[in-house]
């Protein structure tokens, strides 16, 4: 279970630069009886995730969009089927995941686009895919310049404002937090969401009449 899960998303980020060292016992074996105790997900599906530890000094992982990594060789991936509902199963698991390294001061990168051969020894049964993975490990104190650029270049930490993904009745008016009520906090968890390359391509529309929301 995950302690505080509204302030660990707020301080989450992801991280390309990381120390060359591998994850030590006690917080290995805390983070696989978390993955190991997640229960069905949403769409009542279970996936089984595996830390994978690759020192392979001859041979990076290339990713798609994702700028420079360095000093990588701590994974954490899993198996989905290949349609919707269990793909979204799969990001809420590994989300989850995410948000329980945070906890325990690791920093992570979700990968989306990834040279899949590179994990040629995890076994695929037919009609599954590794749909995407993370990187975990122990953040550097400061990143290079490089390192910065491609944070800044990729927008790592950039988020939409409110007026820009939530709105009221129709797309033409903007919703504002003090009109989101109850749902203020979880909307905010909602922009702080991660997206490939921070796109946050989602639109939440509010309808006052009916009390509910509409994810476009």
């Amino acid at each position: 279970m995950l302690a505080n899960p509204i302030e660990t998303i707020t301080r989450r980020h992801s991280t390309r630069s990381y120390l060359p060292k591998p994850l030590e016992p006690s917080v290995r074996k805390e983070l696989y009886n978390f993955i190991n105790s997640m229960d069905n997900g949403p769409f009542n599906q279970k996936i089984k995730f595996q830390l994978i530890e690759k020192d392979i000094k001859n041979k990076n992982l290339l990713t798609l969009n994702y700028g420079m990594i360095t000093n990588h060789f701590n994974y954490i991936l899993g198996v989905s089927e290949k349609d919707r509902l269990s793909r979204m199963n799969y990001g809420y698991f590994l989300e989850n995941i995410v948000l329980k390294a945070t906890e325990l001061e690791l920093a992570t990168c979700w990968i989306g686009y990834f040279d899949s051969s590179f994990f040629s020894d995890f076994a695929l049964p037919d009609g599954f895919e590794i749909p995407s993975i993370i990187i975990i490990g122990y953040p550097t104190e400061k990143p290079s310049l490089g390192q910065r650029f491609t944070r800044l270049s990729v927008n790592a930490s950039k988020r939409n404002e409110w007026e820009k993904i939530f709105f009221l009745d129709n797309f033409n008016t903007p919703l504002i937090p003090d009109q989101a009520g109850i749902y203020r906090q979880v909307l905010e968890m909602v922009r702080l969401a991660p997206s490939s390359g921070n796109t946050q391509p989602w639109r939440i529309i509010l309808n006052q009449e009916k009390q509910a929301f509409y994810f476009f």
